[in-house]
């Protein structure tokens, strides 16, 4: 178990060094925004590959490039080419919005394109898995995926986007958590 520990650990100072921090989706609780350190889309995306909102062929100003690469910069501090935003609603979770890219501004400015996916019906996830919600302060960051450390976080169990379970817990507890996942 110690060796285990001991890779584990070393394998993420390593990265530090040759990898990229992810821009996180976010998440609205009671009126208050907070980055979310997962994607929940990512398993919809999967079902429902026709309504990804790059390459799923329903935004109108990616047609002309069905034959040819899209002119996206996509930076590798998103390598999703979107930005969600979830909202807890009654113990609920849904989803609240999408933005990509303008690939036809100059200045790359983010767009919401939910209504051009969805329209005005609140689709269903299906989300299965735990949230992960830093809700304290920023201590560190290693640089690559969501390795980003705060003094709390907040876990949310999800099912069939339902919030079955929701647990405050400290730096200290966050990272027993996260090496039981490894274990």
């Amino acid at each position: 178990m110690k060796i285990k520990l001991f890779i584990l650990i070393f394998s993420f100072s390593i990265c530090k060094i040759f990898a990229t921090a992810q821009t996180p989706d976010k998440i609205i609780i009671d009126e208050k925004q907070f980055d979310l350190l997962n994607n929940p889309l990512e398993q919809f995306f999967k079902i429902h590959p026709e309504l990804d909102p790059i390459y799923g062929g329903k935004i109108k100003m990616f047609n002309k490039y069905r034959n040819k690469p899209i002119p996206i910069q996509f930076s590798t501090g998103n390598y999703r080419g979107y930005i969600a935003t979830f909202k807890i609603e009654n113990n609920f979770l849904k989803l609240f919005d999408i933005k990509i890219q303008n690939i036809e501004s100059e200045k790359r400015e983010y767009i919401s394109v939910y209504k051009e996916l969805f329209g005005d019906k609140q689709i269903s996830l299906n989300y299965n898995g735990i949230l992960i919600i830093p809700t304290g302060d920023f201590l560190d960051s290693a640089n690559f995926g969501y390795s980003y450390l705060f003094s709390k976080y907040q876990l949310m169990t999800i099912k069939n986007d339902n919030i079955e379970r929701s647990k405050e817990v400290t730096k200290d507890e966050y990272l027993k958590f996260k090496v039981i996942q490894f274990v």
